[in-house]
């Protein structure tokens, strides 16, 4: 890791001040992020629909509790990607899966299903992308990097609040803006199964369109309580008065 070719100042932040550094991240980073969620999804979105008309009971119900569940996977994705961005190295979307294709052992699967409700889940993920820890190391080492970092829980609970809202409005324009001359659905064709398959579609969408700030976000969490925790500013710090001493002795 070349701490010296980071793109954003590493120094200690407080977790509001890493949140904003995610956001303006996200906006930099927001076509290749969203791309490359888009590319994963077009691989995860048709096997899970497959799989929910499969299983006994209603489809709808089943591809939406698949999709909650594996969505971390798609979130990997990003964050795998953003690990190597922040250190000036920006990969294709190829390169990016090529490179993800030894992340995904049973371990790391298993991590994502078994912090997918845990407070400390951005921390969790970005150490089972980026650090690929042992599997007997992973829960203490995110219960250190997570350690009075209560604010995560408000991040989470803010996302989800975000995605729903946008969901909803999402609907109501889609509700608002088409003509009465063409089609003008009702609540009995929303509530029809055509009409909650175009539900699940636009929580689906909003999701994609979230994806690169609660990644973002979520990620610089990470990097500000390593930068915390290992002193990376301090190691910077000491890289440059050596350079500029050197610079002197010449």
């Amino acid at each position: 890791m070349q701490l010296d070719s980071a793109i954003v100042q590493l120094r200690k932040r407080t977790a509001w001040q890493a949140l904003d550094t995610g956001v303006l991240l996200a906006r930099r980073w927001y076509a290749r992020l969203l791309a490359l969620w888009l590319v994963v999804g077009s691989v995860l979105l048709p096997l899970i629909v497959a799989t929910a008309w499969l299983l006994p009971g209603e489809p709808l119900r089943w591809a939406l509790f698949l999709f909650w569940l594996l969505h971390p996977m798609m979130e990997s994705a990003l964050i795998f990607w953003a690990g190597r961005a922040m250190f000036a190295t920006e990969l294709g979307i190829g390169a990016s899966l090529r490179l993800m294709r030894g992340v995904f052992s049973f371990s790391f699967l298993a991590g994502l299903i078994r912090y997918r409700l845990h407070p400390l889940r951005p921390f969790a993920y970005a150490v089972l992308t980026l650090e690929e820890p042992e599997a007997g190391m992973i829960a203490p080492r995110i219960a250190l990097l997570g350690r009075r970092q209560d604010n995560t829980i408000f991040f989470l609970l803010a996302s989800l609040a975000i995605t729903l809202l946008l969901s909803f409005s999402a609907l109501v324009a889609l509700l608002t803006l088409m003509p009465e001359e063409l089609y003008r659905p009702s609540l009995a064709d929303l509530l029809s199964p055509v009409g909650r398959w175009l539900l699940f579609a636009l929580y689906v969408s909003t999701c994609a369109l979230m994806a690169p700030f609660t990644v973002s976000c979520g990620f610089m969490l990470y990097i500000s309580r390593r930068v915390e925790l290992e002193a990376w500013d301090i190691e910077l710090g000491f890289r440059n008065l050596n350079a500029r001493l050197m610079a002197d002795k010449r």
